[in-house]
């Protein structure tokens, strides 16, 4: 089971390192976070049977909206507060670009606004970073957070959101035996 969610995460990655066009790098990660929060609400209840998931989780289900899936994440403590903000804008990203064949763009006024607002999702960095999309920028370099563009926040966020929740639910596929004491 690892080496399919491996595999997975790996083709997304080297799909969007690649070089995606801004439209599908913003559909793709959002509908893998999508995918990965799915599973790792999965696990944090016990008693979903096939069927429950599948009547849960439907396009109909009480969980079948991102929106729905966002919320009961951060209610059961699977993703931080600034995860659950920074979601709401990828959605909102993700959505503008899905229904709005005008939109094909991060330079975009609506979508550079939003992606502009989403917050570092790590905390702990004060320094500069590196921008995600590390192939496809001829000028990278290490920049500080307040210096990326509209879609290095974006891809940086979604990313380190993608990559999250990949290693949450791989750790709950393939549990690693705790350690004893003094070993």
């Amino acid at each position: 089971m690892f080496g399919e969610h491996f595999d997975d995460f790996h083709a997304l990655v080297t799909f969007i390192v690649d070089g995606a066009d801004d439209r599908t790098s913003a559909i793709l990660h959002v509908s893998y976070i999508e995918k990965y929060l799915s599973r790792a609400i999965g696990y944090a209840m016990p008693g979903l049977t096939t069927k429950l998931r599948e009547k849960l989780f439907g396009p109909d289900g009480a969980l079948g909206p991102l929106a729905a899936k966002n919320d009961i994440a951060r209610a059961l403590n699977i993703i931080a507060e600034t995860d659950h903000h920074n979601l709401k804008l990828l959605a909102s990203i993700r959505n503008k670009f899905a229904h709005n064949i005008r939109i094909s763009s991060f330079d975009d006024p609506e979508i550079s606004k939003r992606a502009m607002q989403l917050r570092c999702a790590d905390p702990r960095i004060d320094g500069k970073i590196a921008p995600v999309t590390l192939k496809t920028d001829p000028d990278w370099q290490m920049r500080t957070w307040e210096e990326l563009n509209a879609k290095q926040r974006f891809e940086h966020v979604a990313a380190s959101f993608n990559m999250g929740l990949h290693n949450y639910v791989n750790r709950r596929v393939n549990p690693q035996p705790k350690s004893s004491p003094g070993k």
